[in-house]
């Protein structure tokens, strides 16, 4: 199997299904493209999944969070595929991010309408989750992407996202599907779907029962309604205190229960082990000396970060992007300082 390519899915799975890849790429010239408020390096990959990003505000200029979540997926998560930066930026803000981490870097600018006054005051960037598709559409290169793994920037991986989305379509996606098919014969109802991995973090009630927004698998058809609902929530509340995605996430579950939503499932992933951890110092410390990874490693940059001592991240940090500890004079070594910011 080549760097490039998924493991066939087995049997059982595949039966009467497409034996996909999830990174496969296509011979086209190594070189750049740059097309008004789109920038694609090259080669494009045409897999079926991409890693995708929302990097606006201050997080984007301020801080290097892309460029680490972008080293982790390529060095962690063994991931060579479609990196996906949506940002308010300008896309040559991030057009270095492919010379320094390999091709397939594909920046896309917020257009103006989709920017406004109340997004930059509450800092409610968190709506262009709901958009992704929409931009992705913009390059057709990407015509191919059946998958996207939204993640926050202050995400880093750590172990390969091949064998996660291999993982994912075995279990969560086919499991749920093959199951809501038996129902659809005898309820003929269809659901939207997203899919999510249950909050852990102990700060938050009710951890476990609600749906962690850092971490989301959208399809790029059968996911539409959902965004749609989500993306709807955040305009009700377009100007409040209340223009949160848990928020949006919550009215909807609330409707699910209650019988008033049948377009739309909100999907927990529970397989968690390997795949996502929320690590404080203690976890730091342990999967340092333990050499233990996972795939989603998250350490909420405005909040979790701020509490965890600058020398425990930087030892993590180095770990996780696989740069010596030794090496201090690294060109990476901005990557694993302390950062956070606000929201």
């Amino acid at each position: 199997m080549t760097q490039t390519e998924i493991q066939p899915l087995s049997k059982s799975v595949t039966a009467n299904r497409e034996n996909e890849n999830i990174q496969k790429p296509v011979d086209v010239a190594n070189s750049e493209s740059k097309q008004g408020n789109i920038f694609t390096s090259r080669p494009v990959y045409t897999g079926i999944a991409a890693i995708a990003v929302v990097a606006m505000g201050e997080a984007a200029t301020e801080t290097t969070l892309v460029e680490r979540c972008l080293r982790s997926a390529r060095v962690g998560g063994n991931w060579n595929g479609a990196f996906i930066v949506l940002t308010d930026a300008p896309v040559d803000t991030f057009q270095y991010l492919h010379k320094t981490h390999g091709e397939n870097v594909i920046v896309l600018q917020a257009k103006p309408k989709d920017m406004n006054e109340d997004l930059v005051k509450v800092m409610s960037f968190k709506r262009f989750k709901t958009l992704i598709w929409e931009y992705v559409e913009l390059v057709p290169e990407l015509d191919n992407l059946k998958w996207i793994a939204y993640v926050d920037i202050d995400i880093v991986f750590g172990r390969d996202l091949n064998l996660f989305f291999q993982d994912f379509l075995e279990t969560t996606y086919h499991t749920v599907s093959d199951k809501e098919h038996i129902n659809d014969e005898l309820e003929n109802t269809v659901r939207s779907k997203l899919y999510f991995f249950p909050e852990q973090n102990p700060l938050k009630k009710r951890q476990g029962q609600m749906h962690h927004g850092g971490i989301i698998i959208m399809h790029r058809t059968e996911s539409r309604d959902c965004l749609k609902l989500w993306q709807a929530e955040f305009d009700k509340t377009a100007g409040t205190k209340a223009r949160r995605d848990q928020n949006g996430l919550k009215a909807i579950r609330e409707r699910i229960q209650d019988g008033l939503e049948t377009n739309c499932k909100l999907v927990s992933i529970q397989k968690q082990i390997p795949h996502v951890v929320f690590p404080e110092s203690d976890l730091m410390q342990k999967m340092v000396e333990h050499h233990a990874k996972a795939t989603f490693i998250h350490v909420t940059n405005t909040n979790r970060a701020k509490r965890i001592p600058g020398e425990i991240q930087e030892e993590f940090f180095r770990y996780v992007l696989q740069i010596p500890i030794t090496d201090t004079d690294s060109a990476l070594d901005h990557l694993v300082k302390k950062q956070t910011h606000r929201r």
